[in-house]
């Protein structure tokens, strides 16, 4: 592993930017947006007032013929700088007003083609300093994400993303932006910034693959996540393959948000039971039809069964496999009719 640093300046960064020569989707990474408008403001306050902002951190890497900043640490800040010299927002009303050269200038409720020429100037002179890594392999790029976020507040299924490691998270991303998750499940905004459906897939895969899980907490989750990893090759890719099949089964059943059997406790277990209605040979429009008849008994039948497993500690192996064990009594009593 070799370590250097450059400085860049916003103006560089920007054009570095546009032309390819930087890229924030290594796959360990975050998502991005997950600052809110207050804190991207101060972000572009501090560069104009001269404030210490913290270095960036990237993997030097070959894409297309030519070198690439894969950002590792840093992301958030090089987003919202991108964004605010494209005039993507504007700075929040309670942004603080700058002095420069004795002259004050006022900042709150401006994109940057608004602000005045001084602040432009002294805005895109600012410089970053980038601390790049080179012939760095998966192993030193996780051990660098963990130590440049130790004490920052990731969350568990963030953490779980970096244990991934660079391949399999590719293959995991792929099932986190198929239909059956960006547009008919129920996870909520927040849910997927904090990158919960990644977890629910894992989840998934966990079922699917006959993983002698202790409980679905994130730790385990990310437990299962090393073992992926680790045994890729004995098959994993297969479970992905069967996870994208049920995916399309389910999106063609539901055809529409689905925000009861999708969401988040749901989730798995639906999916699982799709699994066996594909190995039945179920069609899709009868497994639509008994959905909404398990959501009609949840939501109308005091002693709904499944109502048993949810609630608190729905983790725990024991609540998990009876929620399986339920759902799947009802959907065999249910297609009997038929």
């Amino acid at each position: 592993m070799k370590k250097s640093s450059v400085p860049w300046s916003l103006k560089q960064f920007n054009r570095m930017y546009k032309k390819g020569s930087i890229s924030f989707d290594h796959p360990i990474q975050r998502r991005g947006n997950q600052w809110n408008n207050l804190q991207k403001s101060l972000l572009i306050h501090s560069l104009v007032s001269d404030y210490p902002v913290p270095n960036i951190y990237a993997v030097v890497d070959e894409l297309d013929g030519k070198n690439v900043y894969f950002i590792l640490d840093g992301k958030q800040r090089l987003m919202t700088i991108n964004e605010f010299l494209n005039n993507e927002f504007a700075l929040h009303e309670d942004t603080p007003s700058v002095t420069i050269d004795g002259e004050e200038y006022i900042l709150a409720k401006k994109i940057f083609a608004d602000l005045d020429e001084e602040v432009k100037e002294e805005l895109e002179s600012r410089t970053l300093t980038v601390t790049k890594f080179d012939e760095v392999d998966d192993d030193e790029i996780e051990e660098i994400f963990f130590r440049l976020n130790n004490g920052v507040n990731l969350s568990k299924d963030q953490k779980t993303r970096a244990k991934l490691g660079s391949t399999l998270v590719k293959y995991i991303d792929e099932l986190c932006n198929h239909d059956a998750v960006k547009k008919i499940s129920g996870f909520t905004k927040n849910q997927f910034k904090r990158s919960e459906d990644q977890t629910i897939i894992l989840q998934c895969l966990m079922l699917l693959s006959d993983f002698d899980y202790k409980d679905f907490s994130t730790d385990e989750v990310g437990r299962f996540a090393i073992e992926m990893r680790e045994n890729f090759d004995k098959g994993y890719k297969n479970y992905i393959d069967q996870l994208k099949n049920i995916f399309d089964y389910v999106v063609n059943a539901y055809g529409d948000k689905e925000s009861f059997m999708l969401r988040k406790i749901n989730f798995p277990m639906t999916i699982y039971q799709a699994k066996k209605a594909m190995e039945k040979e179920v069609p899709v429009n009868l497994f639509k039809e008994w959905s909404l008849k398990f959501k009609k008994d949840y939501k109308e039948v005091e002693e709904f069964p499944y109502k048993e497993y949810c609630g608190h500690g729905t983790t725990k192996k024991i609540k998990v496999i009876g929620r399986l064990e339920e759902m799947d009594n009802h959907f065999n009593a249910f297609i009997k009719n038929f």
